[in-house]
Formats: structure tokens, C-alpha cells, sequence
């Protein structure tokens, strides 16, 4: 029989409590490393969403560089037909142009009183104009379909200074612009 001093721990129960010890400091060690990965993993998350939404702001930029000349031709035709300022010059030159390829003679214009409207300037004015029937129609039809925004009010066809078929058709019609209402009650100038 063997005697055991009461003071001495038995060896297995020693043992028992290192094992428990070492498998709670596994399980403590695995569980934070677990948290570790999880967080991990939502970081991960997280970069991905935001990635994803740079690529998707990147896309609509792009779309949006693309889009940019479309625009741009698009805002220049629209200040071509309804240009900032009155160019009355250059409403003469386009008159000219057109007439010229309708094959009608653009023999006068003469600017009335500007009328100043809620988002823009009308600019009426009387053009005057000799050749045929036909060629008339023409010129109207490119001004509908011009550079610039016209409203035709009036054509008068008058027999032309050499008879028939001549004729002379004076226009009264408004050009607009968008300048301030500072431009208004300029007028009454003549052009030939």
C-alpha cells in the first residue's frame, strides 16, 4: 500500500487542469481569430461596396465624357436658333445665304422696335425680296428649317419692277435672342 502526502496534488488532477487550461487557451486563441476573420471579411466587404460604387461613378463619367460633344453641338445649335445676343449681322448674312440658294434677290431689311418677352428678346423685321413664285417657296421652306428661330408673320407678293413671272415679297417676321432686356428698344435700323 502506498501512502500519499495529503499536501501533495495527485498528478492526474494536475494534468486535467493543464489540459483544461490549454484547451481554453486554444478555444480563447480560435475564437478571437475567428473575430479576427469575420472582421476581416466585412472590411473586405465593405472595399468591395466601395469599389463597386467607384467603378459605377467611374461608368457614369465616362458616359457623361461621351455624352459631353453631344451636348456641346447640341448647345450650339441651340445658341445658333436662339442666340445670346441680337447678331443682326449675322441674321442678315444667313437671309443672304439662304436667298441665295433659293435663287431669289434679298434686296432690303429693315429692323422694328425690340419687344422684350419673359425669357428672351423678339426682334421683328421686314425683308424684302424680288424673283419667282417658286423660288419664294423655297426660301420660306429653308427658313423654317434655317440656322436661326424665325417666326413668319407676313409675306405680301407684290408683282415684281419687270412683270410677271417676277415678283416681290416682303417678309415681316421676328428673329429672337436671349440677351437681357437691356436690348430691347434698339431698332429701326435698315440693312441692303
Amino acid at each position: 500500500m502506498v501512502i500519499r502526502d495529503p499536501r501533495q496534488v495527485p498528478r492526474g488532477l494536475v494534468m486535467t487542469v493543464l489540459c483544461t487550461l490549454a484547451v481554453a487557451a486554444v478555444v480563447f486563441l480560435l475564437s478571437s481569430q475567428v473575430r479576427a476573420l469575420n472582421t476581416a471579411r466585412g472590411m473586405v466587404a465593405e472595399e468591395q461596396a466601395g469599389f463597386a460604387r467607384a467603378e459605377a461613378r467611374l461608368q457614369d463619367l465616362i458616359r457623361a465624357k461621351d455624352r459631353a460633344a453631344d451636348l456641346e453641338k447640341q448647345f450650339n445649335q441651340s445658341n445658333r436658333l436662339l442666340p445670346p445676343e441680337p447678331d443682326e449681322n449675322v441674321l442678315i448674312a444667313d437671309l443672304q445665304a439662304e436667298s441665295d440658294r433659293a435663287g431669289i434677290h434679298f434686296l432690303q431689311i429693315r429692323f422694328e422696335q425690340r419687344m422684350s418677352r419673359q425669357s428672351y428678346i423678339e426682334m421683328p423685321f421686314k425683308g424684302t425680296f424680288e424673283g419667282r413664285y417658286h423660288n419664294l417657296l423655297s426660301l420660306l421652306a429653308a427658313l423654317r428649317e434655317g440656322p436661326r428661330a424665325l417666326r413668319i408673320d407676313e409675306v405680301k407678293v407684290l408683282q415684281g419692277p419687270m412683270g410677271p413671272p417676277q415678283i416681290r415679297a416682303e417678309i415681316t417676321a421676328s428673329a429672337f435672342c436671349t440677351a437681357g432686356a437691356t436690348a430691347a428698344g434698339k431698332g429701326g435700323e435698315d440693312a441692303q
